[in-house]
Formats: structure tokens, C-alpha cells, sequence
């Protein structure tokens, strides 16, 4: 069985000696909208106000799928995801399951911690499965594509004239066809002179790629704004940002202040980030394993009314946690010292430098 929240729930409610959470008998789903909140439809399910369901196995909005939800009932056969906004999802209409949890004081401490547990945990460590590279720009508004030409260079067509220049950053998102191109940024190659809707981008081979068949958007990044903190330019972070581990490939100083990034570096700045992974079936063992204890510190005192009971868990945490991201950190090479001034000057041409290269 896949895992999914609950499933961490009880290892942790197993860790406190509780009781484990066991979802009720499930009621197929029918649908459920994409909008905000989901609205989900069912049969007949007899559920109240503020009550907890898991929700399984939906085969369009698997956004949903092994995570609880607090609900409000709008019909015997219809409840609303509160604080879920699924105008982005795939509106469900094949179907899946849902659940109610019973257990009233475990279910909803157990709830309640557990957003805030796990977007700390997940900030501790960059955890596999847990990080995303993106590039951190400030985007003019976009131009739709409605063409891009499966040659050497790939050539791109815009609904209107884009003003683009040679060696202009641009990003394409949302192609359908040529979906080798999307979430990628690319340089301008030569805005062709005519007509002016078009461009090459520079060092891309499109001979291989999917054809185009529609849509997409092109934004070109501008000139960052320049904060008070003495750095150069600062850019928004994505929304799904927790912490961002590197500027990758830059040793340019950088700061994270009131969700914005502050650097030097000038219109794109590739980063690596800590994300919001919500989708626990991506989680790797070590993580789930870290979740289980840190949710069992957490419910432990008001569980048990033990505060021996939590000192013994907060010692099991820290030692739990150590290791854990001992181990998720092993999966990848080892990263060389880099050579910077302090280290030359400290080495060259000494007896310690000697001895080093030996």
C-alpha cells in the first residue's frame, strides 16, 4: 500500500503509545471540481462539519490523493476541501474513494501539527525528492506562441511583435507537442528580421523534438529591482519555497529576506530550493521514518501527560534526525574543496602546501 498521511500518522501515534487511527469504510467519490475549494461528490456519506476524510485513488486530481482534509458539508452527498485550492487540478470525474477518521482528540492533533511538522522537517535537509532547480528572474508579460519549427535552430513564432534582442533571457512555459522546450529558458539566437514575431533560440536543436502542435507562452526577464540591503537586484522565490540551499554554479553572496532573494547577480539567477512536497508517496524512507518521530515529539506530552515520556522522545529525535540526513546525503558525490584566496595564500609555497599535495 502506497503511503500517505495517515500511514505516518500512526507510526508516530504507535511511537507515543496510542492507539492507531483507522479510516472508516470508504464511500466512492464521483467527482470532484477544480476550483477553490474542491467541491467533491459522492454517495450518500453522513459526514459533519469539521470532520477529517483521507481521500484515495482519484485517477484525474491526484493532488488529493493520500492526503486528509477538514470538511464542510454542503449536501448528504457533497463536502468542500477547506483551504483547498484546486483551480489548477484536473476536475475528477472517473472517480476514487473516501474516507472518515474517527478518534476525535488523536485525528485532530495529530491534523493540526501536522502542516507546520512537516514543512520543518522538510526544511531541515535538502531530502531526495524534496528539492527543485529553478532560475529566480523578474518576467515581463508574456507573448503566446503559435508556432515553433522543428529545425536547427528551433524557430519560434508569437501572436505579436515581441521587441526581443540577441542574447535576451527567455523562459517557455506550456507548449503542447514540443514539450522538450517547456519549463526551460533559452538565449535569444537572432530575432529574424521579418517577420518581427519570430526568433531563434540559440543552441537548440529541434530536428529530434515532438512537433509543435499549440500554445505555449515566452517572458523575457528584465532588470531585477535593487533592494535597501545593499545587494544589487532581489527576486521573488517560488511559492513553494521553503529554503534555498545554492545559487548553483555562482560564489556570489546571497541573502533570503521577507521571501525574496537578495544578490548581485543581474536578471537570472539559477538556485536550488527545498519545496513543499505535499505528494508523501514520493517521500524516501529515512524522511518518512524522520516525520514519524518528530510528530510523536510533538503529540507526546498532550497524548500521554508524560514530560519524562518527552524527554526520552526529544532525545530519540535528535539522534533519529542525525542520521537520517547522514544517510539521504550519501546518494551523490562528494563535493571538492574549491580554491578561493585564504586557501591559496595560506598554502603557497609553504611546507604545509607541500606536505598537502602529497
Amino acid at each position: 500500500m502506497a503511503l500517505h498521511e495517515v500511514d505516518i500518522w500512526n507510526r508516530a501515534l504507535s511511537r507515543v503509545g496510542d492507539a492507531r487511527l483507522v479510516p472508516e469504510a470508504s464511500v466512492a467519490i464521483t467527482s470532484a471540481t477544480a476550483a477553490n475549494p474542491v467541491v467533491v461528490t459522492t454517495g450518500v456519506h453522513g459526514y459533519l462539519d469539521d470532520e477529517l476524510v483521507l481521500i484515495r485513488a482519484n485517477v484525474e486530481m491526484t493532488e488529493v490523493n493520500g492526503r486528509v482534509f477538514k470538511i464542510n458539508v454542503l449536501s448528504t452527498t457533497t463536502f468542500e476541501l477547506l483551504e483547498e485550492d484546486g483551480s489548477s487540478y484536473t476536475a475528477e470525474a472517473t472517480g476514487g474513494t473516501v474516507q472518515r477518521l474517527p478518534g476525535a482528540k488523536r485525528s485532530k492533533a495529530t491534523f493540526d501539527a501536522w502542516d507546520n511538522i512537516r514543512d520543518e522537517v522538510l526544511e531541515s535537509h535538502p531530502w531526495a525528492n524534496c528539492t527543485k532547480r529553478t532560475r529566480a528572474a523578474r518576467l515581463n508579460s508574456a507573448f503566446t506562441i503559435t508556432a515553433a519549427t522543428g529545425a536547427n535552430p528551433v524557430v519560434i513564432t508569437t501572436s505579436a511583435a515581441h521587441g526581443y534582442s540577441v542574447n535576451d533571457d527567455i523562459l517557455i512555459e506550456a507548449v503542447a507537442g514540443m514539450t522538450e522546450l517547456n519549463d526551460r529558458w533559452f538565449r535569444v539566437a537572432s530575432p529574424l528580421p521579418a517577420p518581427t514575431n519570430t526568433f531563434e533560440l540559440s543552441g537548440e536543436d529541434g530536428t529530434t523534438h515532438t512537433a509543435y502542435s499549440s500554445g505555449g507562452t515566452v517572458k523575457k526577464a528584465r532588470t531585477p529591482f535593487v533592494p535597501d540591503s545593499g545587494y544589487g537586484a532581489r527576486y521573488a522565490l517560488p511559492s513553494d519555497h521553503l529554503r534555498v540551499v545554492e545559487l548553483t554554479g555562482s560564489r556570489a553572496l546571497w541573502m533570503v529576506e521577507n521571501g525574496e532573494l537578495h544578490t548581485d547577480e543581474s536578471l537570472t539567477v539559477p538556485i536550488q530550493y527545498i519545496f513543499r512536497q505535499r505528494d508523501v508517496t514520493q517521500y524516501r524512507p529515512a524522511l518518512v521514518n524522520t516525520l514519524a518521530y518528530r510528530l510523536a515529539l510533538e503529540l507526546n506530552e498532550e497524548l500521554t501527560q508524560s514530560g519524562r515520556k518527552r524527554e526520552n522522545a526529544l532525545r530519540e529525535w535528535e539522534l533519529f534526525l542525525s542520521r537520517s540526513k547522514h544517510t539521504d546525503s550519501l546518494e551523490q558525490s562528494a563535493k571538492p574543496i574549491e580554491e578561493d584566496e585564504w586557501i591559496l595564500s595560506r598554502l603557497s609555497g609553504s611546507v604545509t602546501a607541500r606536505r598537502f599535495d602529497r
